[in-house]
């Protein structure tokens, strides 16, 4: 398998089926493989407009078919929306789909059915956690209006989790800035300070929390 030392996974598709690839000849896998890898860049060029790398992978026993496209998150074309938010929204759902895309076409090329099916699985790489840290700041922004702040504080600390986990794993510091850059737009929508509920008072150590995520997330993107 190639080394990406500065491309991260955008997305993967996956099948595992009961088929016996030793029973398939070497020049019809080679075709289907060809196939699947022209299919897969075609695909790919039409719904993430950068510079991806695209690799496929079929291993025998049961059949185990895994293309896997490779890219940075700068270069897929998230800053062409007017927002950071609207980009990954949308280049989260073209991924998805594309993904789905190919697991369909290798599917009917080693003509697997549902019988056939061991696994298969449509997984969406760092954009996947992308859009998972900018719905759940959504998710904060629109829970202070209304919400319990001990549920706001557990979105908090999910959400700062994942922040942090994800950069470790984007292997430029160009897509760190610019994912920093992006979820800012978001974040700056969260209030300082927890909104005062209608009827009594937040308990303290919550107050206390709040005020600690609150400032772990602007931490976490300076």
């Amino acid at each position: 398998m190639a080394d990406y030392i500065d491309k991260n996974i955008i997305l993967q598709a996956y099948i595992n089926i009961d088929k016996d690839l030793k029973k398939i000849p070497p020049t019809k896998r080679s075709k289907i493989e060809s196939h699947l890898l022209e299919f897969a860049r075609a695909r790919t060029n039409f719904f993430i407009e950068s510079d991806t790398q695209v690799e496929i992978e079929v291993t025998s026993g049961s059949i185990k078919n895994k293309i896997t496209v490779y890219g940075t998150l700068a270069a897929i074309g998230i800053s062409n929306y007017s927002s950071f938010r609207e980009g990954v929204i949308l280049i989260y759902s073209d991924v998805k789909r594309l993904s789905e895309l190919m697991i369909g076409e290798s599917l009917y090329e080693f003509g697997a059915r549902s019988v056939d099916f061991l696994r298969v699985e449509a997984r969406v790489g760092v954009i996947g956690s992308v859009h998972r840290i900018v719905k759940g700041l959504e998710s904060i922004s629109l829970a202070t209006e209304n919400s319990g702040i001990r549920r706001i504080n557990r979105y908090f600390e999910k959400v700062n989790n994942e922040i942090e986990r994800i950069l470790t794993i984007l292997k430029t510091e160009e897509d760190k800035v610019f994912l920093k850059k992006g979820l800012l737009e978001s974040a700056n929508t969260i209030p300082r300070k927890p909104r005062r509920p209608q009827k009594g008072n937040h308990p303290l150590d919550q107050i206390t929390l709040y005020e600690r995520e609150y400032r772990r997330l602007f931490d976490l993107l300076k």
